[in-house]
């Protein structure tokens, strides 16, 4: 059989083949149909031998390259229920990795990396909320998101011409990136689908049959339908291919998107949006809505827009609760949305203690807000730290360094005795 399929190596008829290779006509008649349903005959004109056609002429990458792109896309997704469920079972005979690694006693500690940095502390705010707040977003802060991801800023050359200069570092400058807007609540968009030229920053309208709900385009993510926006990262493999015939390219390609997502997520973070990424693809379905026909053009990554919601129970009752979760500037964030852990309020600390420190815990967390309204970064990282700390009091996770009347002189009752000693005296 392998014989048979190494001499069929272009187009025959089986008379051709029987001749060529001594094979007899009532062998390949028993054979053929079945190498023909197997796939590993094509017929002549078929649809398959179209598609073969297509990609002998396109895809310049190899095979195992091609099994690795083609074999995922529409794939099957879980629920949310399902991966847990998965996740405990495993869990229950199969120890998980380490998620970090820690070096051995006499490591040189390096200095704080988000004092007086407000770049680090934009990131340490940035977080994945998959609740919409409002149901629209402004065209600035998409327009921003975008340029931030995409946007050309000039150009460089080489050998063989000029080259686009992006935003983030793209291999042998080659930007194999589009992107497409889903817009169903952005302001002065008319609803529809947008493709975004980094070249002109701007939006052209896309002509498609019907407005999908993002779920259909997210492998069926349900929370991704309550998103006013989803941005598209749409790869034009050929680009690339042109110069590198190494297959390794491939990955350059797939590297450089978390390049351009991790831009549109700290820009969308910057105007208090939160950007949800996910790899979560229904590949043919968004092909088919944008109208991309090529083999080598590939959905890759997606990212939706919202203003997040925020989480309740930080309002509710700061004394029972608190992030899992420790950058702590975003403790307070009203990006923030992960699981609570339930605690209970510090045993060793008086109701007047508790009360005090609750008190503390909402009006830092509403002086946060305002701080990242504002846009002071550094003002709202130090906020969170008191808010961070009050619950850590609370809850017991640190003693309460209640102030020495000898040793602390802004200790109330301190401050009453000096008053006492010093009349009249006024804070």
């Amino acid at each position: 059989m392998v014989g048979l399929l190494a001499s069929w190596d272009k187009w025959a008829s089986t008379t051709d083949i029987a001749r060529a290779h001594g094979w007899s006509k009532s062998e390949l008649k028993a054979v053929v149909p079945q190498l023909l349903d197997f796939s590993a005959l094509v017929t002549a004109g078929s649809p398959l031998a179209e598609q073969e056609e297509q990609f002998s002429g396109q895809w310049s990458w190899g095979l195992p390259t091609a099994l690795m792109h083609f074999c995922v896309q529409d794939s099957e997704y879980m629920t949310i229920e399902q991966a847990e469920e998965r996740q405990i079972e495993r869990a229950g005979h199969t120890p998980q990795p380490d998620l970090l690694l820690k070096n051995s006693a006499g490591a040189i500690q390096l200095p704080n990396a988000l004092e007086d940095n407000e770049l680090l502390s934009l990131m340490a705010r940035r977080r994945t909320n998959r609740t919409a707040a409002r149901p629209t977003i402004t065209a600035k802060q998409l327009s921003d998101c975008l340029f931030a991801g995409l946007g050309i800023i000039g150009e460089t050359a080489n050998c063989v011409g000029a080259l686009p200069l992006g935003m983030t570092p793209s291999g042998g400058a080659r930007n194999p990136y589009e992107a497409y807007v889903v817009a169903l609540g952005v302001d002065g968009l008319e609803p529809g689908v947008y493709h975004y030229s980094a070249a002109d920053h701007d939006l052209g309208r896309i002509s498609a049959n019907h407005l999908p709900k993002i779920s259909e385009l997210v492998g069926g993510q349900e929370w991704a339908d309550s998103m006013p926006c989803l941005i598209l990262l749409c790869a034009r493999l050929d680009r690339t291919m042109w110069k590198y015939e190494d297959a390794n390219a491939y990955r350059v390609v797939l590297i450089e998107a978390g390049h351009i997502g991790q831009n549109i997520m700290l820009a969308a973070t910057n105007h208090g949006l939160s950007a949800c990424p996910t790899a979560a693809l229904n590949h043919s379905a968004i092909k088919r809505l944008l109208g991309l026909d090529s083999l080598t053009d590939a959905p890759i990554y997606a990212l939706t827009l919202s203003t997040p919601e925020r989480d309740p129970s930080t309002r509710a009752n700061p004394s029972i609760s608190r992030p899992t979760m420790c950058s702590p500037a975003s403790n307070a964030f009203p990006g923030y949305n992960q699981r609570q852990e339930q605690h209970v309020p510090n045993q060793s600390l008086r109701q007047s203690e508790i009360d005090s420190l609750q008190y503390i815990s909402s009006m830092t967390n509403e002086l946060v807000q305002m701080a990242e309204a504002s846009r002071f970064p550094m003002i709202s990282y130090l906020l969170g730290m008191a808010y961070a700390e009050a619950f850590d009091v609370l809850r017991g996770a640190r003693p309460a360094r209640h102030a020495q009347l000898s040793g602390n002189p802004l200790h109330p009752k301190a401050q009453a005795k000096d008053n006492r000693a010093a009349q009249p005296r006024r804070a």
